[in-house]
This record gives structure tokens, C-alpha cells and sequence, in this order.
């Protein structure tokens, strides 16, 4: 099953070229040609995440930054120029702007590598790959709570002092 990640790569990714793109490593019949495959192959964290001011109800948004790699593999007619293409898409003024959309952005393909191959034992196969760096923010919250009373016990020139506060927003 894809994750989030995975479904707007494949949805963004299929925007930036006319051929068919499914998700890397799955059972069932193979597609019709030609067709790529992409498959996230790495993910990090870049820095520290930021939290954010708590609000009223105890939730503190935090914001990160996240990068990482989809590997890319074309199948079928100008597999090749099918990479090229989708090397050059990704370098558009209108595809940033569906980056941007889409919170996903792409940047620093790797090589458009030939992998054409013998598929059987008298048919070769176009093949290609290319590497794709992405990098989005990551958002999410922590329920940290909120301080309703402070109860403060401590000592004064040697006179135990006790007080409860009431901690108002």
C-alpha cells in the first residue's frame, strides 16, 4: 500500500510525463508498454524540526524538512528519451509551480542511464533509469499539554511557604 509520499510522487510524476507511472515492486500482470516504475528509495531529515508556539489547547505544531530519492525506471519504445524528457520536465517553470502545489519538489536528477537489455533469449528490451532527489516539509503536532496551576512548596529564612497558583491563558 503507498503512503502519502508515494502517492503524490506518483501523482506528480505523472503529470510531468504522458506514460503511465505505478509504484515499484508489485504482484500482478505486467503493464503495457511503455510504462516507468518509481519506488521512494530513501528518506531523511535535514536539520532540526521547528516547534512552534503551543496553542490554548496544549498542541504545538512542528515543522520539519525532509529529503530524499525515487529511483526511476522506464520500460518500453525510447525508454531513454522518455528519462530525458521527464529530466527536462522537471526542470520547468510550470512544473515548479506544480511542485510548489503539490508540496513536493524535485530537484537534482542524477544520470539517464541505458539499461536496454535481453528480455528473453532473442528480444531486447529499452530500458532506463534516473535518480531523482525530493524534498517537502514535514508537519505534524505534539500534545504537550497546558500548566492549569503551579503547586510551589519552599522555604523562606528557615519558614515553610506554600502556595497554589492559577495559570490563566
Amino acid at each position: 500500500m503507498a503512503d502519502q509520499l508515494e502517492t503524490v510522487a506518483q501523482s506528480l510524476l505523472s503529470q510531468l510525463s504522458d506514460i503511465p507511472f505505478i509504484r515499484a515492486n508489485q504482484n500482478g500482470s505486467r503493464p503495457k508498454l511503455p510504462y516507468a516504475t518509481y519506488q521512494v528509495n530513501a528518506r531523511t531529515t535535514v536539520g532540526s524540526d521547528e516547534y512552534r508556539l503551543v496553542d490554548g489547547s496544549g498542541l504545538m505544531p512542528i515543522t520539519g524538512v525532509r529529503e530524499g530519492s525515487i529511483l526511476i525506471n522506464f520500460f518500453g519504445a525510447r525508454a531513454r528519451e522518455q528519462a530525458d524528457n521527464l529530466v527536462n520536465s522537471i526542470r520547468k517553470v510550470s512544473s515548479h509551480d506544480l511542485m510548489r502545489k503539490l508540496s513536493l519538489i524535485l530537484f537534482a536528477t542524477g544520470n539517464v542511464t541505458d539499461l536496454t537489455a535481453l528480455r528473453d533469449s532473442a528480444n531486447f528490451e529499452e530500458m532506463a533509469n534516473v535518480d531523482v532527489s525530493f524534498r517537502y516539509a514535514a508537519k505534524y503536532s505534539d500534545n504537550v499539554g497546558v500548566i492549569e496551576t503551579v503547586d510551589a512548596t519552599g522555604e523562606i529564612q528557615g519558614q515553610t511557604i506554600h502556595k497554589t497558583i492559577t495559570v490563566k491563558s
